[in-house]
């Protein structure tokens, strides 16, 4: 999707007590599993005015360098990885995944996308890299459809710094950017001539693009189980998709509250 909303990092990698801030935890050789529940509000489709809350949710898995769940920083759903990689700074792997549900569906504003479609649950192939030293972070995810659903690829590249004011207590800010690839535009902004003759819509048939945004969170430790966490982000989608006649906001709005709990 468009923009990305990470409520907190859902994997369960996570030492059981909190770990030092910029230094990834160890890998283990043995079961980490973690939950995590709470509701967002968000687009009801990308590009659209309207907001909708939904109810998000994940379980996640790790043993050793193999996990199960979503990879932190992308739009990965749920899925198997590896790292191939891992220390204190540097996080590198893959993952392969299916969509849970559909992107987009003709409901979602049947009187704007009425005639276009639902875009169809694909399977997605990504790597990604992560790097954290003391208050900074850098991660880019690569995803592509391996589905044959004509969803096409997107880079995913986000800093973010990281504040402690008191114990337990993990603020964090940062920008970042998407880019997507003509084909993943078509798909979720363009409109074909079957399309444009169902719909009534003009054909419309977008470039690829860079969509710029930047989120603030908040992480708080309860307990060696429990944390909670929000999140905001905003995001600016570029004008290769923004003159499409399904997108009526190129600024884009997120924000969640969800809490997580980590056990072994």
């Amino acid at each position: 999707m468009v923009s990305c909303l990470t409520i907190g990092s859902a994997h369960a990698d996570d030492n059981a007590v909190e770990p030092a801030l910029g230094v990834n935890p160890p890998l283990s050789n043995s079961w980490r599993y973690s939950l995590m529940a709470g509701v967002a509000n968000m687009p009801k489709y990308a590009g659209s005015s309207d907001q909708k809350f939904k109810a998000i949710g994940g379980f996640s898995a790790t043993y050793g360098r193999y996990f199960i769940g979503a990879v932190d920083g992308g739009s990965t759903p749920f899925g198997v990885g590896a790292y191939f990689y891992n220390d204190e700074h540097w996080r590198v792997g893959a993952a392969l995944s299916y969509d849970l549900s559909s992107a987009r569906k003709e409901s979602d504003d049947e009187t704007r996308l009425r005639g276009l479609g639902d875009i169809e649950k694909t399977a997605h192939a990504t790597l990604f890299a992560s790097y954290t030293r003391d208050w900074f972070g850098l991660r880019t995810v690569l995803s592509t459809d391996a589905g044959g659903k004509h969803q096409g690829t997107t880079v995913n590249v986000d800093l973010d710094g990281k504040y402690q004011p008191i114990e337990h207590l993990v603020l964090s800010a940062g920008p970042g950017l998407t880019w997507n690839s003509s084909q993943y535009n078509q798909t979720f902004y363009g409109i074909t001539s079957q399309q444009s003759a169902r719909s009534g819509l003009s054909a419309y048939s977008p470039r690829s693009g860079v969509t710029l945004r930047v989120s603030v969170g908040a992480n708080y430790q309860l307990n060696r189980n429990w944390n909670i966490g929000t999140r905001v982000g905003i995001s600016r989608l570029p004008s290769e998709v923004a003159n499409s006649p399904i997108v009526n906001n190129r600024n884009q709005v997120n924000y969640g509250i969800s809490a997580n709990y980590k056990f072994d």
